[in-house]
């Protein structure tokens, strides 16, 4: 609180009653605290016990030293006054306060409006001076001071008694006219003893005023406070100001707030984890239940910290200017208090309102960063460079731990149970696709999970998270994903019928043995993409270029080969037909076999041909027998899946790919969390229709994939993808950050033991000093 500089011209004096010194007499002035509402009142109240019609401070308004006790400044003055070193200008400690009530010597006094006799208003060192015609301005001020103090003790005689205890020519106009008359025969005192200051009054301010002297007051009537109109204007804001309470009004108690909160980020949480968001329970009251929540559809808007602070420069009140300070920032969330000096008005102002005791900002960040699959790390980087106000990466994994993970396993498995239902009662067989995937590429992945799909429905129907230690490794994650998977359908009594896979020898193994009444088949694709690799490895051999014309035509024949024959049909039909192409390419069309015995496309048009027929005993010729009567061809050709594919797995997995990035790791139920929702994402638009124009027409892209080289592709263009499931999973967050007071974060169960747990652990300090490296340091 720095003393007032007042650069030179010494006008301004001290506002309390009965003082008027300025920093010509030796004392430091002070202005009013207005950055600190709490002391501000403190000094407003201590003007008002000698000033009772004060209309408040300003900016201009201040207090001398002479009020203020040596405890409300700093030792070092009081150690520089012992020694003799002159203190010039004085700085208040910050929680100064006012408290002794002082006056003018006699002999230096400045008429002050209070209580006396009449006769006793003008100063004796007027009646004394040498003669000198008064200034104008200082005749109406001393008229207007007496007519007020005539008025003020006319009131308390009357409240007294029913006599007007003065008795002077009949009227206060008399009285006034007499003293102006005595006041503009005397002379006044002589300017080296004395000088005329200009008194303070207990008068709203004036209108207009020169450089030295107030011509006019600005009066009201009796009973009638003017109370300045605020130009207001509508900006976008997420939040709502408190509306104002009527003149009067009784001062709202203002809650204390935690200043404390955390901001450091950490990479992961330990087991007992503490609410980030606790300080916040005690300004939450008893009967919480959400109803403060508003809409769930309610916008928010980027606003600035300045055009925020611009809603409380004035007092929604007395329309005075105020200061609002803020109170506490956590995240997202701030808290605004707005305190008024003039007329005692306070509020408290919160950007946001609370589920249960967190911010509601703040937990919908957190659910909006997992549910989208947004990665926190990322995002809160995003608002660091914005420099905007967010949840750290620590308040995050305790929302996500405590309230997300367990909210998107149970709504999970509501949609389980619900298709399980519905399979029990339908009774019918279920045909499933399934297909694993590990965390990253290679042979060192640590967490696989296993897919099942209602191939009929198009449906992701469960999942199987495996971490690679509760197996042998991670080459054994899929073959155990998939008896979880089918052991769930068992214990539901969801019969299986069909399951389409690749072509994991491991899990055909498993099915062959555990499952024979249910048709095992294989997922054409992932034959057909070995069998392009080999051909194409061939196609570059010397002798062998030939055959980079037919490869498209071997692998539609591939696919046509189960695709044409019924699945009643023998296995022995399917080989016959996929043999056939080494006699197709050389140009024999029939003479394939028992069951089929020539090809069934009719004649064909020399003159229309592009590819040439390969030549019998060549060295292509007898490179591609091999390939198509290898033995792992004759093991699959047979299980070629004839109706259903896996492509709808492949297409989930790369939605996986959107919510958990093989490149970045997560936890066992981060993992898993992203993975139920890419499958709650996928369930939800995998049978979006086809889009149209506004004409009715249907639309169609072409695209040109890496793999096709340079060939094109039509694809149909489908709707945009719907989001309602986030909607129930906020729905069902919210519930739970609402009713559960005491969160338990091992509600989704038990994660498997890390990976290292089964190594010794050395000391940190001893793996330092033995750290080692192969290049030589300077």
């Amino acid at each position: 609180m720095d003393g007032v500089n007042s650069g030179g011209k010494g006008r301004r004096m001290c506002v309390a009653g009965g003082c008027s010194r300025r920093k010509s007499d030796g004392v430091s002035l002070h202005q009013f605290p207005f950055d600190r509402p709490a002391i501000l009142r403190q000094w407003t109240a201590f003007v008002h016990n000698s000033r009772k019609n004060w209309n408040g401070p300003t900016k201009a308004s201040v207090l001398c030293s002479a009020h203020f006790t040596e405890d409300s400044y700093p030792a070092k003055y009081r150690l520089m006054e012992s020694v003799g070193v002159p203190v010039q200008r004085k700085e208040l400690e910050r929680d100064a306060v006012p408290t002794i009530q002082t006056k003018r010597p006699h002999g230096d006094e400045t008429p002050v409006l209070g209580k006396r006799r009449a006769e006793d208003d003008i100063s004796p060192a007027i009646l004394t001076s040498t003669p000198k015609k008064p200034r104008r301005a200082f005749l109406k001020r001393e008229s207007q001071r007496i007519l007020l103090d005539f008025e003020m003790q006319k009131e308390s005689a009357l409240a007294e008694s029913n006599d007007d205890p003065l008795q002077t020519d009949g009227s206060a106009e008399n009285f006034l006219s007499q003293i102006i008359d005595q006041v503009a025969d005397t002379p006044t005192p002589p300017k080296k003893e004395t000088r005329s200051v200009g008194s303070q009054l207990s008068m709203p301010k004036p209108q207009r005023r020169s450089l030295f002297t107030q011509t006019k007051w600005k009066t009201c009537d009796k009973g009638v406070q003017a109370v300045e109109k605020v130009t207001t204007r509508e900006i976008g804001i997420s939040c709502n100001l408190l509306p104002a309470p009527p003149l009067g009004a009784q001062p709202i108690n203002v809650p204390t707030l935690d200043e404390s909160f955390a901001t450091e980020e950490t990479d992961s949480i330990q087991d007992e984890v503490e609410d980030p968001d606790e300080s916040f329970q005690s300004i939450e009251s008893d009967d919480t239940d959400g109803s403060d929540l508003g809409n769930d559809r309610e916008r928010k808007f980027l606003v600035y910290e300045g055009q925020l602070m611009d809603l409380f420069g004035n007092c929604p009140s007395c329309a005075q200017p105020t200061y609002g300070e803020i109170q506490q920032i956590k995240g997202s969330f701030i808290t605004i208090t707005q305190d008024c000096g003039f007329c005692a008005f306070q509020r408290t102002w919160s950007s946001q309102p609370f589920i249960g005791s967190i911010p509601a900002g703040n937990f919908e960040l957190s659910c909006a960063l997992l549910f989208s699959g947004s990665l926190p790390s990322k995002a809160t980087r995003m608002f660091q460079f914005l420099n905007m106000a967010s949840i750290s990466y620590r308040t995050f994994m305790y929302h996500q731990q405590c309230y997300l993970h367990p909210v998107v396993i149970e709504v999970w498995r509501d949609q389980q149970a619900s298709y399980m239902q519905e399979a029990q009662n339908s009774g019918r067989h279920v045909h499933l696709g399934g297909d694993g995937r590990a965390d990253t590429p290679g042979h060192c992945a640590k967490f696989g999970s296993y897919t099942l799909m209602d191939l009929e429905k198009n449906m992701v129907v469960d999942l199987q998270l495996i971490q690679s230690n509760e197996v042998h490794g991670s080459c054994h994650m899929e073959k155990e994903g998939l008896i979880r998977g089918i052991n769930y359908f068992e214990q539901n009594g969801v019969p299986i019928g069909q399951i389409v896979t690749d072509r994991h020898l491991q899990v055909a193994k498993w099915l062959r043995e555990n499952l024979p009444e249910t048709t095992h088949n294989i997922d054409v694709w992932h034959v057909a993409k070995g069998l392009k690799k080999k051909l194409l490895a061939l196609s570059k051999e010397k002798e062998c270029e030939d055959l980079r014309d037919w490869i498209k035509s071997l692998v539609n024949h591939l696919y046509w080969v189960p695709s044409s024959t019924q699945e009643d049909e023998d296995d022995e039909l399917k080989w016959e037909k996929w043999t056939s192409i080494t006699n197709h390419i050389q140009n024999i069309h029939d003479g394939h076999g028992e069951q089929f015995q020539q090809c069934e496309h009719g004649d064909l048009d020399p003159t229309t041909r592009r590819k040439r027929w390969l030549r019998p005993g060549t060295k292509v010729m007898e490179k591609l027998e091999l390939i198509v009567n290898s033995r792992q061809m004759k093991r699959d050709i047979p299980m070629l899946s004839p109706s259903f594919q896996t492509s709808s797995l492949e297409a989930y997995h790369s939605i996986i790919n959107q919510f958990a990035p093989k490149m970045y790791k997560f936890s066992y139920f981060g993992m898993q969390s992203r993975l139920t929702l890419a499958a709650l994402h996928y369930n939800e638009n995998s049978e979006k229709a086809q889009a149209a124009t506004r004409e009715g027409n249907l639309q169609y892209s072409i695209v040109f994939p890496k793999q096709k080289k340079g060939e094109f592709t039509v694809k149909k263009v489908k709707t945009r993808s719907t989001y309602d499931y986030v909607a129930v999973l906020m729905d069902s967050a919210k519930s739970r950050a609402r009713d559960t007071k005491m969160p338990h974060c091992d509600d989704v169960g038990e994660a498997p033991p890390p990976l290292c747990e089964q190594f010794l652990h050395p000391e940190k300090e001893d793996a330092v000093d033995q750290m080692l490296t192969r290049y030589r340091r300077n």
